[in-house]
């Protein structure tokens, strides 16, 4: 990992509360990267909401949504989904296992190598199916990313 605490700062800017932001937003970087990593969203998953708007169309400029929303085709995926995250981790930014935390209880879920972050979040999974079709789309490009040890592919 390569990513210290003076990046770490710069990127929440040095914002009065940003800090615990700032790394559900590094987190959930890892959680896409692993879950790009693993095939996951060959299988048709989307992610959707929020953070996808923001990660995909208006980065750091955007509202921060804490949330990782994804629509699945059927249950099972959504539990391929969950099977993937549960336990993970990608350089010391993971996901507790749901024996250890549920992952759907605000902010028990997620472990950093700067401690926990004190917000919610979660993870949604639906299976409404989508109003439009997906489209892929590379995240927008933050200085942070380039302290990653991997890619951030575009994602649907």
């Amino acid at each position: 990992m390569r990513i210290t605490e003076g990046y770490l700062s710069q990127h929440f800017q040095g914002r009065s509360g940003g800090r615990d932001p700032a790394l559900l937003d590094i987190a959930q970087d890892h959680a896409l990267a692993l879950l790009h990593q693993q095939g996951v969203f060959d299988l048709d998953v989307v992610l959707k909401g929020g953070t996808a708007l923001r990660k995909c169309r208006a980065g750091n400029a955007g509202r921060f949504s804490t949330d990782l929303d994804f629509a699945v085709e059927d249950e099972a995926t959504a539990a391929l989904v969950l099977d993937t995250l549960d336990g993970a981790e990608i350089d010391g930014f993971g996901l507790l296992s749901r024996t250890e935390a549920a992952i759907d209880e605000p902010i028990s879920w997620l472990t950093t190598p700067f401690g926990r972050p004190g917000i919610g979040a979660k993870i949604d999974l639906s299976t409404r199916g989508l109003w439009l079709p997906p489209v892929t789309a590379p995240l927008v490009p933050l200085p942070i990313h380039k302290r990653y040890d991997f890619d951030l592919p575009s994602t649907p």
